[in-house]
């Protein structure tokens, strides 16, 4: 295990291939938070895999696009019970 004291693209790498080496394989969904130099690891790291988004993610992006409050209440109850 290792703490990095920055987001940098090459330490998500790095950890990424870690997991690789240590076993990791046959992956085909990421779920992650949607930082973006995280998604350019992930996409580098794990070729062909596709990325989800984490759930606190989902959740604001879903209240993004809802049109009102109702739709957001209604929105944010589906997901918890996902």
């Amino acid at each position: 295990m290792s703490v990095e004291v920055e987001e940098a693209a090459l330490n998500f790498r790095e950890f990424q291939e870690c997991l690789v080496r240590r076993g990791l394989r046959g992956d085909q969904h990421i779920v992650s938070e949607a930082h973006p130099v995280l998604k350019a690891a992930s996409k580098a790291v794990f070729m062909g895999s596709r990325r989800h988004p984490c759930q606190p993610d989902l959740m604001e992006d879903t209240k993004k696009q809802a049109s009102n409050e109702k739709m957001r209440k209604r929105q944010a109850a589906e997901l918890r019970a996902v």
